[in-house]
Order: structure tokens, then sequence, then C-alpha cells
């Protein structure tokens, strides 16, 4: 009997093992992925955000300053899926802008939904600068939140544009923003309608870190050497350059530029022009590139 029962329960296992089998492997489906650009259109400066559970992406609108007059915003329940929001804000419902309109910076306070941009591409004396506006969703439209840009002078020489906005463990909110070389923290008031003096009585502290970038320019033709320069505005360079400095054409070119190296020191001066060295293979064409350099201690 006992015999009886187990070759039972074998040959049950034997079946059941032969019918998984013979059953079909499902077929893998593959994950969606997005693609780069993940979304169409061309634009710059992407500020990422998450609200809810919404991807979002607010851009600046790339073109001609002339014509950078509104924004668009992309939101995602996934990274692969977006949906275009179109002109969320523009110069119609910010007066006081009417042009240039870049790099927003969006955060949730309350109910409410703020965005920081820039616009004017201002300069000493102009209208313009970064401004703030509101919305009750993410996705707009925002309106002028003052009538007026929250910062519209130039401060220890930064241009106001290219801002960021976060918040501290403190619950303290931060604008970080500049230009022209410089960069300056304040400190936000809780209605983001100016600004709280830090403890030193200063209201726009300069941050500027320690290493920048300048641009090096050289020409020549053929694989022969030739004089480069370096343009350094602002604060007054170090005599410390990486060599060789490698550069890229700026233009049509039959290969690569090899590398620069400095033949003398620096000279004192907030803009100073040093001689380099530059090897060559280029055809009649100019090349550019970017450095650091330290500012001094």
């Amino acid at each position: 009997m006992k015999k009886l029962l187990l070759l039972s329960v074998l040959a049950t296992l034997f079946l059941t093992r032969t019918a998984f089998s013979q059953t079909p492997a499902r077929p893998k489906v593959a994950a969606a992925a997005a693609g780069n650009p993940v979304f169409p259109g061309w634009y710059a400066d992407p500020e990422a955000v998450i609200f809810g559970k919404q991807y979002w992406v607010y851009p600046t609108y790339s073109a001609p300053f002339d014509k950078q007059v509104f924004m668009d915003a992309f939101s995602s329940p996934d990274l692969v899926h977006w949906t275009k929001h179109p002109r969320i804000i523009d110069t119609v419902s910010i007066r006081w802008a009417r042009r240039a309109m870049w790099a927003p910076a969006v955060v949730q306070k309350g109910k409410q939904y703020f965005l920081f941009f820039g616009a004017n591409d201002v300069h000493e004396g102009e209208v313009g600068g970064i401004g703030v506006a509101v919305a009750d969703r993410p996705e707009g439209p925002f309106k002028d939140y003052l009538g007026k840009p929250l910062i519209g002078n130039i401060h220890n020489g930064a241009q106001p544009i290219d801002q960021f906005v976060f918040q501290d463990q403190d619950g303290q909110y931060y604008l970080i923003y500049g230009g022209w070389s410089h960069c300056n923290i304040a400190r936000l008031k809780p209605d983001f309608t100016g600004f709280l003096p830090f403890p030193d009585g200063q209201t726009f502290k300069e941050i500027t870190p320690r290493t920048m970038w300048r641009a090096l320019s050289c020409s020549g033709a053929g694989a022969s050497t030739t004089s480069c320069g370096v343009r350094a505005a602002g604060p007054g360079p170090t005599t410390r350059w990486p060599t060789p400095w490698p550069i890229r054409p700026s233009g049509p070119s039959n290969g690569w530029a090899k590398s620069c190296s400095r033949t003398r020191p620096w000279l004192p001066g907030p803009a100073t022009t040093p001689s380099f060295r530059c090897r060559a293979r280029m055809s009649g064409t100019s090349c550019i590139t970017a450095g650091p350099w330290a500012k001094p201690t």
C-alpha cells in the first residue's frame, strides 16, 4: 500500500513538472525609457523639481533675446512621458519685462507656487533683473507678484540673473544668483517681497567661488606655433595655469588644436593678457577654451 502511495505521489510530481516545463515562457517586455532630448524643442537652463507625484522641468526658451518673451513647462509621472504646458508666464503678465526671460527657479510655499526669473538682460541704470511671479498651480498661469523686479540693481558686480532659490533646514529661504563672474546670496523674507539682512548687516553677500573660468583664444594656420591670449575680467588672477592647455576650435577646422603653454608670468591688474605659445593643427581658424584660475589669497 505504501509503495502504491509513493508511486502515485512520484507520478503526480512528474506530471506536474512536465506540465510546467511545457508552459511557454512569457515574452520579456522592454522597460520604457526616455530618450535624449527628453522632449522636443530648443531649451536651456532647466529647473527640475518634484511637486506631488509629478516631475516638473522649467526651462529657458532658447531664442534671440527679443524673442525670449515667455516660458514653457513640462511635467511627467515617470520621466519618460512628458506633457508640455505652453506659456506659463510671458511679458504680457509681467509688464516691466520685455525680453530675455531666463533661468526659472520654482518653489512651492503653502498652496502657492513662486517662479523666480531673470528678464531684460539688465545693465546698470536699466529696468529689469530678477522678478518673481505666483500661481495656484505648478503649470500656472503665473502672474507678477511685485509689479517690479525683486532685484533690479547691480550688487557686488553681479548681474541679477541665473537665480536659484532653496529652503534651508531651519526654514529660511535663500536666493543665490549672479552674472559677470560674480555670485551673491541673499536671505528672502518669508513672503518673498524682499530680503532680510545677514547678522553682519549685509543684504547681498558675495560668495564667488575661488576657482573661476576664463576664456583663452588663439589663432593660426597649419601646424604652426602661434600666440594665444587669456582675457581675465574681475579680480586679478594668480600665476597658476595648467600646462599643457587643451583648446578646441570655435569654427570650421581640419582637426583639434593640441595644447597651449604659458611663456611668461601674469601681469598685475584686474584684466591682463599673458602671452601663450600655442601648437595647433588648424586650417585658418580660431580656437577658444575655458579653464580655472584661482583668486589670490
